[in-house]
């Protein structure tokens, strides 16, 4: 029998890779990981403008896709990489009282996490498809004469057409609701926050 030392290279590398193997393929995991990540990092481009739907349903594709469509044929490049791009943001929230129980449940849960982008303040744009009740859950739309609204608006709701414009498109037959976000911080700039958006606005709705 020969000596335990007199094993050749390749079956040393095999009982090597025996005992260390999982090791390696984590680490080929990791690097293969980094790369679809990177690669995909520096794919993708910046959005232009962020505008959120909040709505019953989430939008289809074909939905998402003609919004889209029509928003940024009337949009500018607004961070100067040469593309005009409009990413929607969907949160789908049944603010109905009658909903079901489980229904309930995900409109909380969709609720906290719509809250929580809101402090992100990077959509000012809303689609809507229940805006009374959207502006009693956040309070976050501002008039169409650019005032802010009081607490009291938000409960009483009486002026929410007075903050939206009802909206549609080619290709997507429902008509639904767009709004701004109101900016409360004192002597807050609009244009130097959300670069374009009141132009972009103006352009879908016709309201300066």
């Amino acid at each position: 029998m020969k000596p335990f030392a007199h094993r050749t290279h390749y079956v040393s590398i095999g009982h090597w890779f025996t005992y260390n193997g999982k090791w390696v393929a984590l680490i080929a995991v990791i690097l293969l990981l980094g790369v679809y990540l990177e690669q995909n990092s520096s794919e993708s481009v910046p959005a232009d403008h962020i505008v959120t739907w909040v709505g019953c349903t989430e939008l289809t594709e074909e939905e998402e896709e003609a919004i889209t469509a029509a928003m940024e044929a009337v949009s500018s490049d607004e961070n100067g990489d040469g593309e005009v791009i409009v990413t929607i943001r969907q949160f789908a929230i049944d603010f109905r009282v009658d909903a079901t129980e489980e229904a309930a449940e995900e409109t909380y849960y969709n609720t906290l996490k719509l809250l929580n982008q809101l402090n992100d303040a990077d959509s000012y744009l809303f689609l809507m498809d229940d805006p009374e009740k959207f502006q009693f859950n956040t309070g976050v739309l501002q008039y169409l004469n650019g005032d802010i609204s009081g607490e009291e608006d938000n409960y009483e709701c009486e002026n929410w057409a007075e903050m939206c414009v009802a909206w549609s498109c080619d290709g997507f037959d429902r008509t639904v609701y767009l709004g701004r976000r109101a900016l409360f911080e004192e002597d807050a700039d609009y244009e130097a926050t959300f670069p374009g958006g009141n132009a972009l606005f103006a352009a879908l709705t016709g309201v300066g």
